[in-house]
């Protein structure tokens, strides 16, 4: 498949892309992404512009779709952050209410 069908396609289908490479485990994006920069620093090297362009579209999605991912489902220690936060509300509320 030539490389303007395949931007096309990748460009026409972004949002199931990311939709699909977030439902994949972070350490598998991170290798995905690690081997595509990887491979864009290859097309630059050798000068092959419309596989850079591809490469450039799947960095975007991949980094996309950690982020969705991240969103989705934070990691540990910021969701107990934040549950520490609204217990620290909750807890500021009720004194209030005992206040007045």
């Amino acid at each position: 498949m030539s490389y303007p069908i395949r931007i096309k396609e990748a460009l026409d289908n972004a949002d199931e892309n990311i939709a699909y490479l977030s439902r994949f485990a972070d350490t598998k994006l991170e290798r995905k992404l690690n081997i595509v920069q990887q491979q864009i620093g290859m097309a630059r090297r050798n000068r092959q512009d419309e596989a850079l362009h591809l490469l450039l579209i799947w960095e975007r999605q991949i980094i996309e779709a950690r982020i969705m991912k991240y969103d989705q489902h934070p990691p540990l220690d910021e969701l107990t952050e934040r549950e520490q936060r609204i217990a620290e509300m909750e807890a500021f509320d009720k004194n209030t209410k005992r206040e007045i």
